[in-house]
Parts: C-alpha cells; structure tokens; sequence
C-alpha cells in the first residue's frame, strides 16, 4: 500500500475517532449529574469537606472536565478497534494473538487498579487529608477534587499493569524469575514504602494498599516463571 493511502486511511480513523469523542462527551455532559453522584462516592465518609467552586465558570469547567474524561472512556473501544485495524494487516497471525491477548490483560488489569482506587485507596487517602489540618476549614475547589481523583485512578491503573509489564520485559529478556525472587525484599520494602506515602498513617489503611500491590508482584513472578518455562518448550 502506497504511502498516500496510509495517510488517507490514517486521517479517515482519526476522523472516526474525533466524531466518537464528540458524541461521547456530549452524550455524557447530558448525564453530568449523574456522573458527579458517582465521583461524590469517595467523600461520602468525608463529611467536613465542603466542595466549592473559585471562579463564576467553575462549575460549567468541571463539568466539561468530568463528561470529556467519561466520553474518552466511552470511546476507547473504538479507539481501539480503529488502530488495530490500521495495524493488523501489517501482524502476522500470531502477532495479532498477542496484540489482542495482551490488550484485553492490559484493561482489565487497569480497570481493577482504577476499581480498587475509587473504592478503597482514594477514600482512605481523602479521610486522612480532610483531617490533617484542624485550623482551616476543608473547602475543596471542584475542579482540584477531580483532578486528583483521575490522577490517582491513572496511577492505580498503572501500578496494576505490573503483570503485564514483567510478562513483556521477560519475553525480551531483560530479567528472570531469579532476579524477582532474589530482589523480593527489596520489593516489598519499596511497596510499603509506597503504601505509606499514600494512605493515612495507620497500618490498617497501609495493609489495604499495600497487600495488592504484593499480591500483584507475587503475580508478576507467576507469569515470568510462566513464560519461561514456555520459551523453554
């Protein structure tokens, strides 16, 4: 295929995409209501944080915020299927498997971070940064409220690609299931470490964090000793 249609298939996805964000987003500004209940769900044990907005426009920016991150998420099976479509006849068969395969472990591992931060680590965080200063009353602007819930659901989200990652880095061989075991402490250090940074200063609050990340390294040995024993066969 010449490199001018390339670029015409290239700008026609794109286009495809744009159209299905816009509908997306403007499907979800009509649900904006709807939409914040749900993101409310953190702060309901927060009762002496009192959400404000700063600006007269405020309001009207959050909610664009809100409905373009949920028309993003709404539009990312087509956002998906129309690079795998530009990409696949270039894979072979079994390339496509592992495209496909490695796609579908990469959301739903991210989906479970996301879950697990809405639910258990962002409200445990909130409730100990609602009460860390007792002097100033807790007003939280409307925007900063859903710009810290997405950066923590995109930093779970992540964290839980763990797995996947040491499924990838094994195929390359860049390390082995020796290296993960020898370096096991060292790990869990680091984790703890990284629980503590971000949860209250309590060890049950630490153990909720925490314990899945472990669980997700014990995982990560799993699959590269996994993966190695296939490369052997």
């Amino acid at each position: 295929m010449a490199l001018s249609t390339h670029m015409k298939e290239l700008r026609r996805k794109l286009l495809i995409c744009l159209v299905t964000l816009a509908i997306t987003t403007t499907f979800a500004l009509f649900f904006s209501s709807d939409l914040w209940r749900f993101l409310l769900k953190p702060l309901q044990g927060v009762a002496v944080v009192t959400l404000i907005n700063l600006s007269p426009t405020e309001g009207i920016a959050a909610d664009f915020m809100v409905s373009a991150i949920f028309g993003v998420l709404l539009a990312l099976p087509v956002f998906f299927g129309e690079l795998y479509s530009f990409c696949a006849p270039a894979l072979h068969a079994k390339e496509k498997f592992l495209v496909l395969g490695a796609s579908f472990g990469s959301v739903v591992l991210f989906v479970a971070g996301a879950t697990f931060a809405f639910f258990v680590a962002v409200p445990l965080l909130l409730m100990f940064l609602s009460h860390y200063s007792n002097i100033a009353s807790q007003l939280w602007s409307q925007e900063a409220y859903v710009s810290f819930l997405f950066r923590f659901e995109l930093l779970f989200g992540f964290v839980f690609q763990m797995p996947m990652l040491t499924y990838f880095v094994t195929k390359l061989g860049f390390i082995d299931q020796r290296f993960l075991v020898r370096h096991f402490r060292i790990s869990i250090f680091l984790i703890c470490l990284v629980a503590a940074l971000v949860t209250p200063p309590d060890l049950f609050s630490l153990f909720w964090v925490a314990i899945p990340m472990l669980l997700l390294y014990g995982v990560s040995i799993v699959v590269n000793a996994l993966v190695a024993r296939r490369e052997v066969a």
